[in-house]
Protein backbone atom coordinates (compact mmCIF):
# COMPACT_ATOMS: atom_id res chain seq x y z
CA UNK A 1 0.00 0.00 0.00
CA UNK A 2 2.99 2.39 0.73
CA UNK A 3 4.31 1.57 -2.35
CA UNK A 4 1.57 2.35 -4.78
CA UNK A 5 0.82 5.74 -2.65
CA UNK A 6 4.47 6.76 -3.21
CA UNK A 7 4.06 5.76 -6.87
CA UNK A 8 1.07 7.58 -7.35
CA UNK A 9 2.13 10.64 -5.35
CA UNK A 10 5.48 10.73 -7.97
CA UNK A 11 2.84 10.20 -10.98
CA UNK A 12 0.53 13.27 -9.94
CA UNK A 13 3.69 15.20 -9.11
CA UNK A 14 5.39 14.63 -12.39
CA UNK A 15 2.33 15.10 -14.57
CA UNK A 16 1.36 18.49 -13.78
CA UNK A 17 5.50 19.62 -14.44
CA UNK A 18 5.15 17.68 -17.70
CA UNK A 19 2.32 19.61 -19.21
CA UNK A 20 3.80 23.00 -17.70
CA UNK A 21 6.72 22.42 -19.56
CA UNK A 22 4.41 20.98 -23.08
CA UNK A 23 2.94 24.86 -22.66
CA UNK A 24 6.46 26.08 -22.59
CA UNK A 25 7.74 24.28 -25.76
CA UNK A 26 4.82 25.56 -27.56
CA UNK A 27 4.88 29.22 -26.61
CA UNK A 28 8.37 29.20 -27.47
CA UNK A 29 7.85 27.45 -30.84
CA UNK A 30 4.85 30.41 -31.38
CA UNK A 31 7.83 32.84 -30.26
CA UNK A 32 9.89 31.54 -32.96
CA UNK A 33 7.39 31.18 -35.95
CA UNK A 34 6.50 34.56 -34.69
CA UNK A 35 10.24 35.82 -35.29
CA UNK A 36 10.83 34.02 -38.52
CA UNK A 37 7.87 35.46 -40.25
CA UNK A 38 8.73 39.19 -39.18
CA UNK A 39 12.19 39.13 -39.97
CA UNK A 40 11.08 37.52 -43.26
CA UNK A 41 8.38 40.24 -44.06
CA UNK A 42 11.62 42.87 -42.67
CA UNK A 43 8.74 44.02 -39.84
CA UNK A 44 11.89 45.17 -37.25
CA UNK A 45 9.46 47.24 -35.26
CA UNK A 46 7.32 44.50 -34.35
CA UNK A 47 9.87 42.29 -33.85
CA UNK A 48 11.60 44.32 -31.45
CA UNK A 49 9.00 42.99 -28.60
CA UNK A 50 10.52 39.78 -29.59
CA UNK A 51 13.79 40.39 -28.56
CA UNK A 52 15.31 40.63 -24.78
CA UNK A 53 17.04 44.23 -24.55
CA UNK A 54 21.22 43.29 -24.54
CA UNK A 55 22.66 46.95 -24.62
CA UNK A 56 24.34 48.65 -21.84
CA UNK A 57 21.54 50.11 -19.60
CA UNK A 58 22.26 47.05 -17.37
CA UNK A 59 18.35 47.71 -15.62
CA UNK A 60 17.37 46.65 -18.66
CA UNK A 61 19.49 44.01 -19.62
CA UNK A 62 16.86 40.71 -20.00
CA UNK A 63 14.27 42.63 -18.20
CA UNK A 64 12.84 44.31 -21.31
CA UNK A 65 12.69 44.04 -24.85
CA UNK A 66 14.13 46.68 -27.54
CA UNK A 67 12.79 49.33 -28.05
CA UNK A 68 11.45 49.95 -31.57
CA UNK A 69 11.23 53.74 -31.21
CA UNK A 70 14.97 53.85 -30.54
CA UNK A 71 17.26 54.39 -33.59
CA UNK A 72 19.79 52.84 -32.25
CA UNK A 73 17.94 49.72 -30.77
CA UNK A 74 16.03 49.31 -33.76
CA UNK A 75 19.55 49.15 -35.61
CA UNK A 76 20.43 46.04 -33.10
CA UNK A 77 17.01 44.62 -34.12
CA UNK A 78 17.56 44.95 -37.56
CA UNK A 79 21.30 42.95 -37.20
CA UNK A 80 19.47 40.33 -35.18
CA UNK A 81 16.47 39.74 -38.13
CA UNK A 82 19.06 39.55 -40.50
CA UNK A 83 21.06 36.87 -39.35
CA UNK A 84 17.35 34.72 -38.85
CA UNK A 85 15.72 35.93 -42.31
CA UNK A 86 19.22 34.67 -44.16
CA UNK A 87 19.19 31.19 -42.20
CA UNK A 88 15.44 30.82 -43.40
CA UNK A 89 15.95 32.01 -47.52
CA UNK A 90 19.17 28.65 -47.17
CA UNK A 91 16.54 26.39 -46.26
CA UNK A 92 13.36 24.78 -47.34
CA UNK A 93 12.37 24.25 -43.85
CA UNK A 94 13.09 24.11 -40.56
CA UNK A 95 12.63 21.97 -37.71
CA UNK A 96 12.39 22.47 -34.02
CA UNK A 97 13.48 18.85 -32.66
CA UNK A 98 14.12 19.38 -28.82
CA UNK A 99 13.79 22.48 -26.41
CA UNK A 100 15.46 22.45 -23.14
CA UNK A 101 15.60 24.33 -20.35
CA UNK A 102 18.85 25.71 -17.98
CA UNK A 103 18.85 28.13 -15.26
CA UNK A 104 21.82 30.59 -15.36
CA UNK A 105 22.37 33.61 -12.93
CA UNK A 106 18.98 32.46 -11.57
CA UNK A 107 17.29 33.20 -14.88
CA UNK A 108 15.02 30.43 -16.41
CA UNK A 109 16.97 29.89 -19.80
CA UNK A 110 15.22 27.87 -22.42
CA UNK A 111 17.13 26.93 -25.88
CA UNK A 112 16.00 25.71 -28.41
CA UNK A 113 17.60 23.46 -31.24
CA UNK A 114 16.39 24.51 -34.89
CA UNK A 115 17.49 22.33 -37.76
CA UNK A 116 17.40 23.95 -40.93
CA UNK A 117 17.27 21.83 -44.24
CA UNK A 118 18.08 22.10 -47.25
CA UNK A 119 18.22 18.75 -49.78
CA UNK A 120 20.08 16.64 -47.37
CA UNK A 121 22.30 19.34 -46.17
CA UNK A 122 21.01 20.46 -42.25
CA UNK A 123 22.23 23.62 -40.42
CA UNK A 124 21.87 23.17 -36.47
CA UNK A 125 21.34 26.56 -34.71
CA UNK A 126 20.19 27.19 -31.03
CA UNK A 127 17.98 29.90 -29.99
CA UNK A 128 17.81 30.90 -26.08
CA UNK A 129 14.70 32.16 -25.06
CA UNK A 130 13.95 34.09 -21.63
CA UNK A 131 10.04 35.09 -20.10
CA UNK A 132 9.47 38.76 -20.01
CA UNK A 133 6.37 39.48 -18.95
CA UNK A 134 4.63 36.43 -20.09
CA UNK A 135 6.39 36.17 -23.72
CA UNK A 136 9.15 34.54 -24.53
CA UNK A 137 11.83 36.61 -26.06
CA UNK A 138 14.70 35.85 -27.76
CA UNK A 139 18.61 36.34 -26.25
CA UNK A 140 20.64 34.92 -28.24
CA UNK A 141 21.36 32.98 -31.38
CA UNK A 142 24.33 30.47 -31.64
Amino acid sequence: MKKLFVILFIIGTLLPLNFIFSQTEEQIKNSLKTLFDLSSSKNYEKAASYIAYSGNDKSRYWADTYKSSSNEELSQVKRICKKIAALNNISDKYDVPSISHKKVNNVDIYTAEVDFSNGEQKLKTEFDFINIDGRFVLTEIN
